[in-house]
């Protein structure tokens, strides 16, 4: 690939990039999450895992609580929380 393919490349990812993070900032659900985030003071999400050894994956909602919940494999969990 010579150096203007390589530029022209480049410039294409990041202004790819811009364009989804434009879309993201405009999406009515990312800004509720990002202000109770901001709001509550805690994750997003929160990884609880059960006397059985599965894992369960919670969302924070609009009461600072975490609920939602749903079962997930233990490599959807990050690490630092699985072995911690």
């Amino acid at each position: 690939m010579g150096k203007k393919t390589k530029k022209r490349a480049v410039k294409a990812r990041k202004a790819s990039a811009e364009v989804v993070l434009d879309s993201l900032s405009d999406d009515p659900a990312t800004n509720a999450l990002a202000d109770r985030v901001a709001r509550c003071n805690k994750p997003p999400l929160k990884w609880l895992r059960q006397a059985d050894g599965s894992w369960l994956e919670c969302s924070l909602r609009s009461d600072c609580t975490y609920g939602n919940c749903h079962e997930v494999s233990a490599n959807e969990v990050p690490a630092e929380i699985r072995n911690g």
